[in-house]
């Protein structure tokens, strides 16, 4: 409402007129008076409402704080155990942190052992391959020296056999020499039975010795055919007695080449 500026009073020329003038300036501010009551009463009712309306607002603001201010305290009970959880999962990460960096450690250094171990066993298992390949030359080598020697073996039994018949042959001749001998030196007369006994037992030379001494006296052929029994007898007993040291040789070389196998395989198996 727009506040009037005062009006200046005019000049009366009467009272009647100046009672008239007031009247009506007092019937005009009545109106006001009554129009500004009107309005106050309006504005009144308006700021009561607009009270009543400020204090349910109020009211709702004052639960909603009410209702925030527990939230918050419920969010910060929240706040505080969460922040603790978390404060204590960060001491146990951290624990477990440390842990996990001792234990890289550890897992280093014995991964560095590992690693160290395994260039050792790579280095030991390419000497005992290089041995093991030596090894098996060896063997190879021996089973090689060892079929020579089987065969050298046989070979040896073949002769032996060959010689113990030859020297059996051998020896039953000298025994029948010895026989003869022995019949001879009782009969020395029997001229014509050395001579045909050194007929079977002499050699080509001998025959065609015999042959030119049938032109000799007999007395003279059976000198010279005793002389001849004589050293036939002794040249096989002689080949004889080689033939003998030959097979005891053969014999020793024998044995000794058995005891050489034998301690040789002794010598060899745990190598193997």
């Amino acid at each position: 409402m727009i506040e009037k500026m005062p009006q200046q009073v005019p000049k009366f020329i009467s009272k009647d007129e100046e009672i008239e003038y007031w009247r009506k300036r007092s019937c005009d501010i009545e109106k006001e008076f009554d129009e500004l009551q009107e309005s106050s009463k309006l504005y009144e009712k308006e700021l009561e409402a607009c009270i009543l309306e400020t204090e349910r607002e109020n009211k709702n603001l004052r639960n909603f704080n009410s209702s925030l201010k527990l939230d918050f305290e419920v969010f910060k009970a929240k706040t505080e155990e969460l922040k603790h959880e978390q404060t204590t999962k960060l001491e146990k990460l951290e624990s477990r942190r440390v842990q996990l960096e001792t234990e890289n450690t550890k897992f280093s250094s014995y991964i560095r052992q590992l690693e160290q171990k395994n260039d050792d066993l790579d280095r030991s298992q390419r000497v005992l391959h290089e041995s093991l390949k030596e090894i098996e030359a060896r063997l190879n080598s021996t089973i090689e020296r060892n079929a020579l020697l089987e065969s050298e073996k046989d070979q040896l039994e073949k002769d032996k056999e060959k010689l113990e018949s030859h020297v059996q042959r051998l020896k039953d001749e000298v025994r029948d020499l010895k026989q003869d001998m022995s019949h001879r030196s009782r009969e020395p007369s029997c001229n014509e039975e050395i001579i045909n006994t050194c007929s079977r037992k002499s050699s080509l030379k001998s025959i065609d010795s015999s042959k030119s001494l049938t032109q000799m006296t007999p007395l003279r052929t059976a000198i010279f055919m005793n002389r001849q029994v004589v050293s036939t007898r002794s040249s096989s007993i002689e080949i004889a007695e080689r033939l003998l040291r030959r097979i005891e040789d053969s014999e020793a070389k024998l044995s000794a080449y058995k005891l050489f196998l034998k301690v040789k395989n002794l010598h060899d198996s745990p190598k193997l």
